[in-house]
């Protein structure tokens, strides 16, 4: 078995890579199942990597199938396999995944100037004030998972790219054999579909012309 973990921003591409890595064989990575804190998620991570280790042990954790043609490829239990999770609170323990448990980590990026467009216009308030005069997500799920940051909702977000980008350049280069950086669009790209799933070490990756419509917000109930 070997573990597979996704980190961006959120409204990176996320998602799009939850179904790509699930449309191949014996890969299983869930996006966002867990919810982990910024400060002190590695206190939680041994019983987290738990989870993982039991689906792998188990039947494939649910069968998929979607529009256009895609679906759940190859068997099972016929080779190693490759399971995790996406969230960005997987940003911080990114040296205990990798050195204590051997994990890839893949990293999506989108440009700082759209990221912030893109969560202004989310119709989920991504970054509401909070009581304590600091900015956090609305979810009371997000509260602990992602830092406070001062100033209105744009600039509150232009503080989280940054913080998330500076730490991922960190990781990139401390380990380069275990964390890369893509940006968002590689997702629509089929050599750079094909290029992550080899470094997550899927021997015959498959690759997807388009995301299946809807597919993204059905995934997420797929899973342990």
């Amino acid at each position: 078995m070997r573990l597979a973990f996704g980190t961006g921003t959120g409204r990176c591409g996320t998602k799009s890579l939850r179904v790509l890595t699930l449309a191949q064989p014996r890969c299983f990575v869930t996006h966002e199942r867990l919810h982990l804190p910024w400060s002190g998620g590695q206190a939680l991570l041994p019983e987290a990597l738990q989870l993982w280790q039991d689906a792998a042990a188990g039947p494939r954790p649910g069968e998929a199938t979607w529009e256009a043609g895609v679906e759940v490829r190859g068997p099972w239990d016929e080779g190693e396999k490759i399971v995790g999770d996406i969230g960005p609170w997987y940003l911080p323990l990114v040296p205990a995944l990798i050195e204590r448990h051997g994990a890839r980590v893949i990293h999506l990026e989108r440009e700082r100037s759209a990221y912030v467009d893109s969560a202004l216009r989310c119709s989920w308030d991504c970054f509401s004030l909070h009581p304590d005069a600091g900015v956090a997500p609305a979810s009371d799920v997000y509260l602990t998972c992602i830092p406070k940051f001062p100033g209105n909702r744009a600039e509150a977000a232009g503080h989280w790219w940054d913080l998330v980008h500076e730490m991922a350049q960190e990781w990139v280069r401390e380990y380069p054999e275990g964390f890369r950086a893509w940006s968002m669009w590689d997702l629509d790209l089929r050599e750079r579909q094909r290029e992550m799933m080899q470094w997550l070490g899927v021997d015959d990756p498959v690759t997807l012309d388009r995301y299946p419509d809807r597919a993204e917000n059905r995934l997420a109930k797929v899973g342990p």
